[in-house]
């Protein structure tokens, strides 16, 4: 058990030695706003993180109520979500996480825009812009090796 506490502890300072800056953000995801039609872990995922003004949020929370939202159950995403930020940032920032297959479905367009056409979805960010101070996407590729699953509780 000690030598794996060591290794455990040389693990941490390397990576510490190698970690320029780190961020711990809480999230709330909201059930509402959920889609899980899969129990698999999508090949990839879409995070995109929006600073919303803050005089605008409620307004931002209708338009994914009314707007986004239905037009990603619409799209057949078998994984969305959204989150707000409780912890760790500015309590305006709503993530939303968007399950895909391959590179291919972001230029081709997936989710809420394929949902909604090009030119609906352009119409959609006409509405959203004045609402948000920034956005940024990433894009996450899942590595069952590299990943750690929580076993599935019984039923």
């Amino acid at each position: 058990m000690k030598e794996h506490q060591a290794a455990l502890s040389a693990i941490g300072t390397r990576i510490t030695q190698c970690t320029e800056s780190s961020r711990r953000a809480i999230d709330e995801v909201l059930p509402e706003f959920t889609i899980t039609a899969s129990a698999e872990v999508p090949a990839m995922i879409s995070v995109l993180q929006s600073t919303v003004r803050p005089d605008k949020f409620t307004e931002y929370m209708n338009l994914v109520k009314t707007e986004i939202f239905p037009a990603a159950k619409k799209s057949g995403l078998k994984e969305f979500s959204v989150a707000t930020e409780r912890f760790g940032g500015p309590n305006t920032l709503v993530v939303s996480v968007s399950g895909i297959n391959a590179y291919a479905d972001i230029d081709e367009g997936f989710g809420v825009e394929e949902a909604l056409g090009k030119e609906g979805y352009q119409h959609l960010l006409q509405k959203a812009r004045p609402l948000i101070i920034e956005s940024e996407r990433d894009i996450f590729r899942y590595l069952p090796d590299l990943s750690y699953l929580p076993p599935t509780p019984a039923k």
